[in-house]
């Protein structure tokens, strides 16, 4: 009887004690064993640098590469293929049939670059204090080796892996948590024992230790604090101010890993595991287009604005952001105020547009200027002037200094608008446009944009992905109170927000119970809300349903061995025709070989 299969294999008995060997090694790595004897260190080493001679080109790069995600897949494979085409033998076949090969994108790139992304780190100090694009990129560069390191953890790490696939939170989303519960219990007692401090010395008063020097601050309508006191309040609110810091960055880090995730997998898949959590907590709603039908039907009658109004300042944000017509933008509508996430309104009055002049000029310059008081009084609440003229209102806000960006729709009866940049207080948009509607009365909106991308970088093969915030009112002309419509609008965010933030705080009360991991009554220092604090905790405790060494298993229990027994083979040719089972199309036929399941195409 004819042999056939892996027992015609030049030097067969090598050959199938070494495949042997390999498949008993991989098994004991993913069943976390140990090996049954010690290795002969010396020998091993002469070995291998034999071994790596006899390699090819191709199998010494995708050694090299192995680790790198998508790219050292891509080299396998090449290198895999390569030698089947250039040795058709039942060596390289053999080995290929049996899936002993690194190349397996089961289930492909776009989960790869998913995983790979939302591993580096959101946080990059010093990156938005600067203009200048050369030190931009070294803040950058700088976080860069953590991010590979992060990588590699995602990529390999049994631990890792598991939570990212079961969980969708990242070593990145992982470690900024732990960071951020580190920092808020780190300084809790110091905190607790500066404010106690506090109030014993404004207890004392002006007597001797008190806080008080019995001096009176005019100008403040306040007493002066003496010199010890003023230390012990600064120390304290500096180690809070530290504590926020890291609460935030923890929030950022998560909203970052939810936009990409998003970005590259579509608006549900944002929605997987623990990260769909926050998705109407931080967020009203992600849509698959920029429109602004999608936004007014949402959140627009909170605005006070028409629609008419609203859709010029969508307009205005494609120019301003330079978005390309020809790709998709999904729009992002994200909460104004979200605690530790950021708010993004706490200076509405302040914040500074670009103006005719080089001076910047704010919104509470353009309420004093264009429509100032037309009765004195001593409180400021008076009367405000307001235009009825589509020329006169344009002609105040041109002696104010106001850069209008759509002067020929104001003299049809449109909202003038006008534009700005600043540093938003949420970590994950780091510095942000507002665009903002004036009317004829005073009524003004405004609606904070921004894309998400990765050091000014669009993600590669990724939907485009464009921030616009809920509008932010703001009444220049008379008493600030919203209409009963905006006042439903609020009400309708404000209750979709409580629903979320409720049904977050019961998952992630429920996983922690399931930890064993003790819930605290009060909210600790640094955390805007006791979800988020929960969600940090949760983040940061996460432990996988099992481990998941699939990957170590296959680039360096499989991948490696696969490799060195080509070279150990050799390249003798193999006269008796083999053959390789493809399904329809001429796929390659993969089996894992510590499956019970039938082969799957590649």
């Amino acid at each position: 009887m004819a042999e056939k299969g892996l027992s015609t294999l030049p030097n067969q008995e090598k050959s199938l004690s070494l495949l042997e060997e390999q498949q008993n090694l991989a098994d004991r790595i993913r069943k976390g064993g140990k090996t049954s004897s010690a290795p002969n260190l010396k020998n091993i080493g002469k070995g291998i640098g034999e071994v790596y001679d006899n390699m090819s080109a191709l199998d010494k790069a995708a050694l090299f590469t192995a680790p790198v995600p998508v790219v050292g897949d891509i080299v396998g494979g090449v290198a895999d293929t390569a030698a089947l085409i250039e040795d058709p033998s039942l060596t390289n076949a053999g080995l290929m049939a049996l899936g002993l090969i690194p190349f397996v994108p089961s289930a492909g790139v776009t989960r790869t670059a998913q995983r790979a992304f939302t591993n580096l780190r959101n946080d990059v100090p010093g990156f938005y204090g600067t203009a200048d694009p050369v030190k931009k990129l070294i803040a950058a560069g700088k976080t860069l080796p953590e991010g590979v390191t992060n990588i590699a953890r995602a990529r390999y790490g049994p631990t890792a892996r598991q939570i990212q696939s079961e969980h969708n939170i990242s070593v990145a989303d992982q470690k900024a948590a732990q960071n951020a519960i580190k920092a808020s219990e780190k300084v809790a007692d110091e905190i607790a024992a500066l404010r106690k401090k506090q109030k014993e010395m404004e207890q004392l008063g002006e007597k001797p230790g008190g806080a008080y020097t019995g001096e009176w601050n005019v100008s403040a309508g306040t007493k002066k604090t003496t010199q010890a006191y003023k230390d012990i309040k600064e120390k304290a609110n500096n180690l809070e101010s530290y504590a926020r810091t890291e609460a935030k960055k923890s929030m950022g880090q998560l909203n970052q890993s939810l936009s990409m995730t998003k970005q590259i997998g579509g608006v549900d898949t944002g929605l997987k595991g623990l990260l769909k959590n926050i998705e109407g907590v931080d967020h009203v709603r992600t849509f698959e287009k920029f429109n602004v039908d999608d936004y007014f039907d949402e959140v627009g009658d909170l605005s006070g604005l028409g629609k008419e109004d609203i859709s010029g300042m969508f307009e205005q944000i494609k120019r301003v952001q330079g978005m390309n017509p020809k790709k998709n933008y999904q729009m992002n509508i994200r909460r104004v105020s979200t605690q530790s996430a950021g708010n993004l309104d706490p200076t509405t009055g302040k914040q500074v547009y670009k103006s005719v002049s080089k001076e910047p000029i704010s919104l509470d310059n353009i309420k004093k200027d264009v429509f100032p008081e037309t009765k004195k009084t001593k409180s400021g609440t008076g009367p405000r002037k307001t235009y009825t003229s589509d020329k006169e209102f344009l002609n105040a806000l041109d002696e104010a200094g106001v850069a209008v960006r759509n002067r020929d729709d104001v003299l049809k009866g449109r909202a003038a608008i006008i534009t700005g940049a600043g540093k938003s207080d949420a970590w994950e948009l780091g510095g942000v446009n507002y665009m903002t509607s004036i009317t004829k009365d005073g009524k003004a909106a405004t609606i904070v944009n921004d894309e998400h991308d990765l050091f000014n970088l669009k993600l590669p093969n990724a939907d485009r992905y464009m921030n616009v915030s809920e509008p932010i009112f703001y009444d220049l002309a008379k008493t600030k109170k919203l209409t009963s419509t905006q006042q439903a609008a609020k009400k309708k965010l404000a209750d979709s927000k409580t629903k979320s933030v409720n049904k977050a705080k019961e998952k992630y009360e429920s996983i922690l119970t399931d930890l064993n991991i003790d819930i605290p009554e009060k909210v600790p220092v640094g955390f805007g809300s006791r979800e988020q604090y929960l969600r940090s905790l949760v983040v940061a405790n996460l432990k996988p349903s099992h481990k998941d060494y699939s990957r170590l298993v296959k680039d360096f229990g499989i991948g490696m061995p696969t490799r060195a027994a080509r070279a150990v083979l050799g390249t003798e040719e193999e006269e008796e025709e083999v053959e390789v089972t493809r399904k329809a199309g001429g796929s390659v036929i993969e089996r894992n070989p510590y499956q019970s399941y039938e082969p799957k195409a590649i």
